[in-house]
């Protein structure tokens, strides 16, 4: 209860023990709604043969939808994590330059796992209270999976990488992707620097789109036509985008088939991306806020490619 207190100190703190209160908490229930999403099977059925007698339906995502819409409170900890994020890639920049200068990337102790270690720790040194999902570094052929985990991998000559990080603060999440080069995109090769320059064009038109009483399936569109035209729509194998709140994935949506409507005060990611498997990939992503005047970007790095 302390800890509870301390933690959210604008709300009031119940404590329950003992048995009887969750009956005591239905009393005037006799129709009581699960949320069907995340009670599981077991759960489900344990709450209906304890609380007999009253009928148990599903709810759905009633929570979820409510958090979507973010207010003045929340938005102000979004772009507070994002700015945590931001300084904490500057770091990771200067990080990058010391080891080449020193020699460290050429002795091949610049790894994709040195790197996360080194981009989560000047999160925390910028604000963040914690990383908000496990940051993903993809060197050269790596970059070609969107999801890929750090090794040892050491970045090379010639690699590009994507790294995709975000910190929380105060239970909320950012999430932002940007890229490198080793040696300039010249040493990247023609191939995958076509690949960039259509995911970052691809990513401007999806950021573009944001607005108020825009479907999220039309944003998602705005990325995929810019692909096409590049003739990059079978590399891009994910949906565009997500909310950021409370969770690092959340209401919106953000694809093809979302049947979501975008609304003043949510707040999403647009990350188009491409992937060449054997090759490697590229990926761009923001977290915007929908606003009255369009999508505003809270993560604010360049979004040029960074040459190391």
């Amino acid at each position: 209860a302390t800890q509870a207190g301390e933690e959210a100190p604008d709300l009031p703190v119940t404590v329950t023990r003992g048995e009887g209160w969750l009956e005591e908490a239905v009393a005037h229930g006799a129709r009581l709604g699960l949320e069907s999403h995340v009670v599981s099977w077991d759960r489900a059925r344990a709450l209906a043969d304890r609380l007999a007698g009253r009928e148990v339906v599903p709810a759905g995502a009633v929570v979820e939808g409510h958090r979507a819409i973010k207010d003045d409170a929340e938005l102000a900890w979004l772009r507070a994590a994002a700015a945590a994020t931001d300084a904490g890639f500057a770091d990771l920049v200067a990080w990058l330059g010391e080891a080449v200068a020193g020699g460290g990337l050429a002795a091949g102790e610049v790894t994709e796992r040195r790197v996360a270690a080194v981009l989560e720790g000047a999160f925390l040194a910028n604000g963040g209270d914690a990383v908000a999902f496990p940051t993903i570094v993809a060197a050269g052929e790596h970059g070609a999976r969107p999801h890929h985990r750090p090794t040892d991998r050491p970045l090379r000559h010639g690699d590009l990488v994507t790294v995709d990080a975000g910190a929380r603060v105060a239970g909320y999440h950012a999430d932002m992707t940007r890229l490198l080069a080793v040696g300039g995109l010249h040493a990247v090769g023609e191939r995958l620097s076509g690949v960039v320059e259509a995911v970052a064009a691809a990513q401007r038109a999806g950021v573009a789109a944001v607005a108020d009483g825009v479907a999220a399936s039309d944003v998602d569109a705005a990325c995929r036509q810019a692909l096409a035209g590049a003739g990059l729509a079978d590399a891009f194998v994910h949906g565009t985008g997500h909310g950021v709140g409370l969770e690092v994935h959340e209401a919106p949506r953000v694809a093809a088939t979302s049947a979501a409507t975008l609304a003043t005060g949510m707040v999403c990611t647009v990350e188009p991306g491409a992937y060449l498997p054997g090759v490697g990939g590229a990926r761009i992503e923001d977290v915007v806020a929908v606003t009255a005047d369009g999508g505003q970007r809270l993560t604010t790095t360049p979004r040029d490619v960074v040459v190391i």
